[in-house]
């Protein structure tokens, strides 16, 4: 499989790897099957069935397969040092122009994130004349003091 071939530059980190690979694989499965049909992966009648090893196929079209080895890739590389972290930089990218590709190609959930609870400020409009004027009395503490250069 791809995820092995290009984690395996680096035979040293090669037994950390191996066992971790399935899950890593499905965390980037469950990723782009959101981004492509609304559907996560797990157990489910709803969802895409879990790869249960590297031999299994993902239920999405071919294209998107490197997609997940460079996901389970980066996954591995940022666990570490950070030299470490910077080898995995690259599977970061190419995993962000894959979900941008799939986006493109009109998957189902093929907006751009939005953000959720934002709120804008807008200022009120400031207040006429009489409106300050009946705010502030003569005798308080702002009542000295008028914007409207009096």
């Amino acid at each position: 499989m791809r995820c092995v071939a290009q984690y395996g530059a680096n035979p040293e980190d090669l037994p950390e790897f191996l066992p971790q690979l399935t899950g890593y694989l499905n965390a980037g499965y469950s990723w782009l099957a959101w981004y492509w049909d609304k559907r996560n992966v797990g157990p489910t009648d709803d969802c895409h069935p879990p790869l249960r090893d590297v031999n299994d196929t993902p239920e999405l079209p071919v294209w998107t397969h490197d997609y997940i080895c460079d996901y389970a890739t980066y996954l591995i590389y940022r666990n570490g040092n950070p030299q470490r972290q910077q080898r995995g930089i690259p599977f970061l990218s190419r995993w962000q122009e894959g979900v941008e590709h799939l986006r493109a190609e009109g998957g189902k959930a093929g907006v751009p994130d939005r953000f959720r609870n934002l709120y804008v400020f807008e200022p009120s409009p400031p207040p006429s004349k009489a409106e300050w004027q009946a705010e502030h009395k003569p005798g308080s503490k702002l009542g000295s003091f008028s914007p409207f250069g009096e």
